[in-house]
């Protein structure tokens, strides 16, 4: 919780005479009004300087922070952390790392001390004898993103877990010390990969968006060096983003995993009645998504994309359920009469596009299917995929203008991207139609397309 109140970029407006959060994504907003509702409150920020309020019983508890980094979130790093000094007294202090970000990244990132399924304490014990451990928890979004609708939903934690005791603790001297201590302890500790796993394809499964909270203690010495670094990183004028973005790698590291949260991004109205209609005009559909994939699968079958009369293919390892390519395009064609779906995550994909002859059997399976959801995917994979569709013709067919070959009815695919984030501008400008869906995720996508619609239902 303390995690999740600190790392973020939200403000604090007053409106109507009540504070209000004012984030740069609904993710972000729920995240810390979820924090919130479970006792961690973010109370004030001023420059650097951040307050969070510790509700616990009838009493609460303010605690002071600084702010002296934020590495942004970008969808080529899929996380965000903040580097956050403790103030524990005017002479005390402790410097964390505060990390989030999705959780196939996270697990690269984590301590290699921690096992897959550690001996000893059983999760709950360790959540109960480590304060700062944070169980994973599912917290419903109460600002949707584009696929929102107007119900605002609390934020509920699906762990009945203790609620945590706060980092900083009332001015006392034996208190001090421990304090000054306790992320060194907490960054010993080992968490149960194996149950992580578990909760986050539970919430997969229910069709949540997934996140991986952790962090890592600081020594003051690396702190300082950090410091250094970063302020002559802020200060180049040529080749900024790529020294802060290189600074944050050699940051993130060995990072202890604490928890993991799951949003609810509720959808639209009509939104299935429309995907549905859209299929019968026998246009053919591909879903690309960052989600995971056991998210994009239930989110498919939800908004009627997929169905259980299909032949659903997942290319996938097959440690995890999947098949290569070859397979895939195998089991599709031996099983007649039934309409045809494939599942791709992001690492097969870019193996897919990787090379000519991998693309080419690709693209054939992919047309014979009539829906591809394609999960675990990075903006520049969603416009790949999309420039594979638009130009992958035979080289004679492309020699005549594209008005041309349409008019004469040869093989000439019109594409169209429809998208509501940043994340999807790629795409949208990639392909020949781009419609942008002016949302709560912003309006990036609305300035980068061709038309401009308030819902996906027109």
């Amino acid at each position: 919780l303390e995690a999740l109140a600190v790392t973020h970029t939200v403000m604090l407006t007053e409106k109507n005479s009540k504070l209000v959060y004012e984030a740069e994504s609904p993710d972000e907003h729920a995240l810390v009004q979820g924090a919130k509702e479970l006792g961690f409150e973010f109370a004030a920020r001023k420059g650097i300087e951040l307050s969070c309020k510790y509700n616990v019983s009838s009493t609460s508890q303010m605690y002071r922070y600084k702010v002296h980094g934020v590495n942004a979130f970008t969808s080529a790093r899929k996380r965000m952390s903040v580097v956050v000094e403790i103030i524990l007294d005017k002479d005390k202090s402790e410097y964390v790392l505060f990390v989030k970000g999705a959780d196939n990244v996270m697990l690269d990132l984590r301590d290699t001390q921690e096992s897959a399924s550690p001996k000893g304490k059983s999760d709950k014990q360790k959540n109960d004898s480590s304060p700062g451990q944070e169980p994973s928890a599912a917290a419903p979004s109460e600002e949707p993103s584009a696929a929102a609708s107007s119900e605002e939903p609390s934020a509920a934690a699906l762990s009945e877990e203790p609620a945590p005791t706060p980092t900083a603790q009332p001015t006392t001297s034996s208190s001090q010390q421990r304090k000054s201590t306790r992320y060194e302890k907490l960054a010993k500790e080992k968490t149960d990969i194996q149950v992580l796993n578990e909760h986050l394809t539970e919430f997969s499964r229910e069709g949540l968006r997934t996140l991986v909270i952790g962090c890592r203690w600081l020594p003051q010495k690396d702190f300082d060096k950090w410091k250094i670094k970063y302020q002559e990183a802020n200060q180049k004028t040529v080749g900024r983003d790529e020294a802060l973005a290189d600074l944050a790698q050699d940051l993130e590291k060995s990072i202890h995993i604490l928890g993991a949260t799951a949003i609810e991004d509720k959808l639209q109205d009509q939104v299935p009645e429309t995907i549905e209609m859209i299929r019968k005009a026998g246009i053919k559909l591909w879903v690309l998504t960052g989600d995971k994939l056991e998210t994009a699968k239930n989110i498919g079958f939800s908004t009627r994309v997929l169905d259980d009369k299909m032949n659903i293919q997942i290319v996938d390892d097959p440690e995890e359920g999947g098949v290569e390519l070859e397979q895939a395009a195998d089991a599709l064609n031996k099983e007649k009469g039934k309409e045809k779906a494939m599942m791709i995550t992001g690492k097969h994909l870019g193996k897919a596009l990787g090379e000519q002859r991998s693309k080419e059997q690709f693209l054939k399976t992919a047309q014979d299917c009539k829906v591809l959801i394609a999960c675990r995917v990075s903006p520049m994979q969603k416009a790949e995929c999309v420039r594979l569709v638009r130009d992958g013709l035979p080289e004679t067919d492309k020699k005549k203008p594209f008005l041309k070959r349409f008019l004469q009815g040869g093989d000439a695919p019109i594409t169209l991207s429809i998208g509501d984030g940043a994340n999807d501008v790629p795409m949208i400008q990639e392909a020949q139609v781009g419609i942008g869906i002016a949302g709560r995720e912003g309006r990036q996508s609305v300035n980068n397309s061709d038309f401009a619609v308030a819902q996906f239902q027109h």
